[in-house]
């Protein structure tokens, strides 16, 4: 099989999943229904085959791709990704940076028993820097350091390869959204989509309190704000 055409990069908890079900309707493209965390492992795994072999044989012909949300922010994965294909194309979807860390953290403590309270983790974490962290794991803080991730990014990758999509801007208009994913890879757009946004949608015991959300935005304001000036606008949905 040839080589994969696209990842999907990140972010964890910003809409990837229901992405499949939209990726799926293009006629051209193929993305895997498993993120297959291959490039992030503990262990560099260079057997580009096995890797292939996860993939059906009748889709040459198509835009092939996978999704695996911890590659953006680990700079090992992206590093292992570009000595894949530096010429990939890579989507890296961004959601609020406090909404998606605490999402992250009911995520743990639904489904992995995590027993820490929101702002207790984030406080042990704090001062972990994103080039010192060596496997994937819950590092809800750090996942928002985009302008961060994008700039390692940058360092690899020439910045035609990359996409940054915004996930509420996604929900807002989807097909106007997906087209323009579609039109970086360089396909046809699609008149219309079927959008199921509800995929995989967590539920919440009890919101983000006042206290957590002061704390955490105060740490994030300065590095948003870089972000808004690479991207040359402000995200209007994260105020």
């Amino acid at each position: 099989m040839k080589k994969l055409d696209f990842l999907v990069i990140g972010t964890q908890k910003g809409g990837t999943t229901s992405l499949i079900n939209q990726f799926n309707q293009h006629p051209d493209i193929f993305i895997h229904e498993n993120e297959l965390h291959f490039f992030d492992s503990k262990i560099e795994n260079t057997n580009y085959t096995s890797y292939h072999n996860k993939f059906p044989n009748n889709i040459q012909n198509k835009f092939i791709g996978e999704k695996t949300p911890s590659y953006c922010y680990l700079q090992f994965a992206i590093d292992r990704i570009y000595k894949y294909n530096p010429d990939i194309k890579l989507v890296f979807i961004l959601r609020d940076p406090i909404k998606r860390a605490y999402s992250e953290w009911n995520m743990y403590k639904n489904n992995f028993n995590f027993k820490k309270p929101f702002l207790e983790s984030i406080k042990e974490i704090k001062n972990v820097e994103l080039s010192e962290i060596k496997q994937n794991g819950y590092w809800a803080l750090q996942r928002g350091y985009y302008l961060e991730q994008i700039e390692y990014i940058l360092s690899k990758f020439k910045k035609e390869n990359l996409y940054i999509g915004i996930s509420e801007k996604i929900k807002k208009n989807p097909l106007n959204e997906y087209n323009k994913i579609f039109n970086f890879f360089g396909l046809e757009v699609l008149k219309n989509l079927n959008v199921d946004l509800s995929i995989r949608k967590g539920r919440y015991k009890k919101e983000i309190s006042e206290i957590e959300y002061r704390y955490i935005e105060n740490i994030y304001y300065e590095k948003t704000k870089k972000l808004f000036d690479f991207l040359g606008y402000e995200v209007d949905e994260w105020k």
